[in-house]
C-alpha cells in the first residue's frame, strides 16, 4: 500500500465524530511565540503509543471531539482505524475484500464501515459507546441496529432500519436493540419468542439483562404451549423489572434482583411495592392492588437464586452458598410472614370495594340487534369482493384476493360466532383448522366442534347454517392470503398469528352504532346468556347442561355471571316490600266483577259443543270465536277464553258424577 490510499482513507475518516463514556484525552499545549502548537509525547495524556506513527503524524493536534475506533481484529483502540487495519490486517477476508475495492468508492466505504461499527459495538460492552452521527444525547438514548451494530438515537433508529442493506424484515426496532445490548446468556425459546414481543423501554432492557428475572420467565414459559402465554410472560417480567428499578433508587448498592434478595432489604421491598402500585397511606388504598399482590412471583425468584447458589453459577460465585441459602430462606420466612400485613390484606380489601362500586351492565337486546346486522352486511360485502378476486384469478394468474376483505370476514365471523356460542374470546381466537377428515364430515351435519377450552375443559362451539358457508369462502381464499404455517381458522392476512379479540370486539360494536358499545364483550356477552337463564327459571339439571356449554362450572355461573345480586335484590326482593308498604289504592290489584251465565247462553254454547263435552275434548280459539260471530250480541260480555273454560267445567262435572 502507498502513500496515497492511506491519504485517501485518512479523507474518509477525518469527518466522523463521536463519544464514549471514557473522559477526554488531557492535552496540555505550549504555545510558542509564532502562534504554532506544540505537543510533545509527555505532555499528551491517556493516549497509547502508536508504533506505526510516521513523522507526518507528529505534530497533528487531535480535536476534542474525536474519538478512538475499536478494531474488531486486535480489540484495541486506535486513532486511524483505515490505516491501522490496512497495516496490521490486510491478511483478513474483510479487508482483503476491501483492498480490492477502488479508492473513494462507495463498496469501499461501506465495507470499511461495516468493519468499524462491528469494533465499536465490542467495545460497548466496556461501557464505550460510538455513534454513527454525533449526538449530545446521553449513551441510554442509544440502541445497535441488529444488521450492522451501528449505534443511533432510538427515536431515529426505524428510519435507518428501513435502508440498511441486507435488512429484510421490518419493525421491532427498538426492541431489537434492546435485546441485542443483553449481556447474558438466557433461554433460546425466550430470547426468540418473548423479547421480540416486549415493549422497548427501559424496563424490559432491564429485565432482559437481570440473570433470575430471565431465569424466573424461561421457568414459567417452559411448560407452555399456547403463544398466548408470551404476553403473560412479558407481563410478569415487566413487574419484576420494576420492582428492581425502585429497589435500586431507594438503595444504591443493589444492581440486580439476586443483590436485593436479602433480608435487610424485605423493608425495601414493601416500600417499592408500595410505590409503584400507587399506595395512598391516608386512604389506605392502592391505585393498582394487582400490582401489590405480586408476592407469588418474588418468592419464586427467591427459588431461582437459590438454585443458582447451589449450583454455584458463574456470575453468583462472589457469594459462598452458605451465606446465599441463610439469607434468601430467611428472605422467604419475612414474605411469608410479614408480607400480608403489610400489602396483601389491604390490596385484597381493596380490590373487594372496587368489585362492590363496580357497575354491571349487560348488552341490550337492541344494540345485539344492530350488531349482527351489521356484521352480516360487512360479512357479505367482503364476500362480494373475495368471490370476484377468486373469479378474476382465473384468467390472470397475477391476481390475488382483497386482503382487507379477507380480514373483514375473518372478523366478521369471528364476532357472529362470539355472539351465537357465548364463548370466552381467547378460547376462539386460538381455534386451529387442524381437523381431521372424520370430523369434517361430520360437520357437515352436525355442524359441532369441541376445542379446548379454559383449564383443558372440552368446549363445544356451534357453527350456524350462514356462518358455514363464510367460513368455506374464507377455506377457499386461505392458501393465497394465510402463510402455511399459521394453524389458526381466524388468521389475519399475511402473518402467522391470529386475530387479537380485544380489537375486533372494540371496532364493530362503535361502527354499528350500539348504545353502549362498551358493554358488548366476551364476557359481559356471557353474563347476559346466563341473566337470561335465570330468569327463564331454569332447573338444575338445564343450569348444568348451559354451564358445560359455556366452558365452566355450576358455582362459576351461579356466582360470577348470574344476575347480580343487586338487580335481583331491586326487582325480586323489593317488590313484595313495597307492596305491603304502601297503602295508595293505584298500587293495590283490582278485583274484577264476576258476570253469570245466563240461562240462555248455558244452552247455545251445551249445544253447539255437544260433541266436546261427550268426548271430554277442549274446543280450539277458531271454534269458540265462531260460536261467537254466530250469536254477537248475546255473547258480548264473553271472550272465547271464557267459553273454552265453560266447556272444559261441563264435561269435567259429568265426569265426577
Amino acid at each position: 500500500m502507498n502513500g496515497q490510499d492511506i491519504l485517501n482513507f485518512w479523507a474518509e475518516k477525518k469527518n466522523d465524530r463521536w463519544f464514549c463514556n471514557a473522559p477526554l484525552p488531557k492535552v496540555n499545549e505550549t504555545l510558542i511565540k509564532d502562534g504554532t502548537h506544540k505537543i510533545n509525547s509527555e505532555i499528551l495524556l491517556d493516549k497509547p503509543e502508536d508504533p506505526y506513527a510516521t513523522d507526518s503524524d507528529e505534530n497533528y493536534i487531535p480535536s476534542d471531539s474525536e474519538k478512538k475506533d475499536f478494531c474488531f481484529f486486535c480489540e484495541t483502540e486506535v486513532l486511524n482505524y483505515a490505516r491501522h487495519v490496512f497495516r496490521n490486517h490486510s491478511q483478513e477476508c474483510e479487508i482483503a475484500q476491501i483492498l480490492a475495492k477502488p479508492c473513494k468508492s462507495k463498496e469501499r466505504r461501506f465495507l470499511l464501515d461495516k468493519i468499524r461499527r462491528k469494533g465499536n459495538f465490542l467495545a460497548s460492552t466496556r461501557g464505550c459507546f460510538k455513534p454513527v452521527r454525533q449526538s449530545e444525547l446521553p449513551n441510554r438514548s442509544l440502541l445497535p441496529c441488529d444488521n450492522c451494530l451501528g449505534f443511533f438515537l432510538h427515536k431515529t433508529l426505524y428510519r435507518h432500519r428501513k435502508k440498511c442493506a441486507g435488512l429484510s424484515k421490518t419493525g421491532g426496532a427498538q426492541t431489537s436493540g434492546y435485546t441485542l445490548l443483553s449481556k447474558i446468556k438466557v433461554d433460546r425459546r425466550l430470547a426468540q419468542e418473548v423479547f421480540p414481543h416486549m415493549r422497548p423501554d427501559l424496563v424490559s432492557f432491564e429485565a432482559k439483562n437481570d440473570e433470575v428475572i430471565c431465569a424466573f420467565g424461561a421457568r414459567y414459559y417452559r411448560p407452555q404451549k399456547d403463544k398466548h402465554f408470551v404476553s403473560v410472560v412479558s407481563r410478569k417480567m415487566r413487574k419484576l423489572s420494576k420492582i428492581v428499578i425502585e429497589l435500586r433508587k431507594l438503595e444504591e448498592s443493589i444492581s440486580d434482583m439476586f443483590s436485593a434478595l436479602k433480608p435487610k432489604h424485605f423493608d425495601l421491598f414493601v416500600e417499592a411495592t408500595k410505590n409503584i402500585s400507587g399506595h395512598n397511606e391516608i386512604k389506605c388504598s392502592f391505585k393498582s392492588p394487582n400490582f401489590a399482590m405480586n408476592i407469588v412471583t418474588l418468592k419464586q425468584c427467591c427459588d431461582i437464586a437459590l438454585s443458582f447458589a447451589y449450583k454455584r453459577h458463574e456470575s453468583f460465585l462472589s457469594v459462598a452458598a452458605k451465606d446465599a441459602e441463610a439469607n434468601i430462606k430467611t428472605l422467604i420466612m419475612l414474605f411469608n410472614s410479614n408480607w400480608k400485613f403489610e400489602i396483601s390484606s389491604h390490596a385484597n380489601q381493596n380490590l373487594s370495594l372496587n368489585k362492590w362500586n363496580k357497575v354491571t351492565a349487560i348488552p341490550l337486546a337492541s344494540d345485539l340487534k344492530l350488531l349482527r346486522k351489521h356484521l352480516i352486511n360487512v360479512a357479505e360485502q367482503a364476500c362480494k369482493c373475495l368471490q370476484g378476486d377468486s373469479a378474476d384469478s382465473t384468467t390472470e394468474s397475477n391476481a390475488t384476493p382483497d386482503g382487507a376483505a379477507f380480514d373483514s370476514l375473518i372478523e366478521s365471523v369471528y364476532c357472529r360466532v362470539i355472539l351465537l356460542n357465548r364463548k370466552r374470546s381467547g378460547e376462539l381466537q386460538q381455534f386451529e383448522t387442524s381437523i381431521s377428515q372424520k370430523e369434517q364430515i361430520l360437520l357437515k351435519s352436525i355442524k359441532r366442534v369441541v376445542i379446548r377450552g379454559k383449564r383443558g375443559r372440552g368446549v363445544p362451539v356451534l357453527f350456524s347454517p350462514d356462518i358455514q358457508e363464510h367460513i368455506k369462502i374464507l377455506i377457499k381464499n386461505r392458501d393465497r392470503l394465510v402463510p402455511k404455517e399459521n394453524l389458526y381458522l381466524f388468521a389475519k392476512s399475511n402473518s402467522k398469528s391470529h386475530i387479537v379479540e380485544y380489537k375486533i370486539l372494540g371496532k364493530y360494536p362503535r361502527s354499528c352504532g350500539a348504545k353502549n358499545p362498551q358493554s358488548l364483550t366476551s364476557t359481559r356477552l356471557r353474563k347476559h346468556l346466563a341473566t337470561l337463564s335465570q330468569l327463564f327459571n331454569l332447573k338444575d339439571h338445564e343450569i348444568e347442561k348451559l354451564a358445560t356449554f359455556m366452558g365452566h362450572t355450576i358455582g362459576v355461573h351461579r356466582n360470577s355471571y348470574r344476575l347480580p345480586d343487586d338487580v335481583y335484590q331491586t326487582t325480586k326482593i323489593a317488590k313484595p316490600i313495597t307492596s305491603e308498604s304502601t297503602v295508595t289504592v293505584a298500587n293495590r290489584k283490582k278485583f274484577q266483577k264476576l258476570v253469570p251465565w245466563t240461562s240462555e247462553q248455558k244452552k247455545i254454547v251445551k249445544e253447539y259443543f255437544k260433541e266436546n263435552i261427550k268426548n271430554s275434548k277442549q274446543p280450539v280459539r277458531i271454534e269458540c270465536e265462531k260460536l261467537k260471530s254466530l250469536n254477537p250480541t248475546l255473547f258480548e260480555n264473553k271472550d272465547w277464553l271464557k267459553i273454552k273454560v265453560f266447556i272444559q267445567n261441563e264435561y269435567t262435572k259429568n265426569k265426577l258424577k
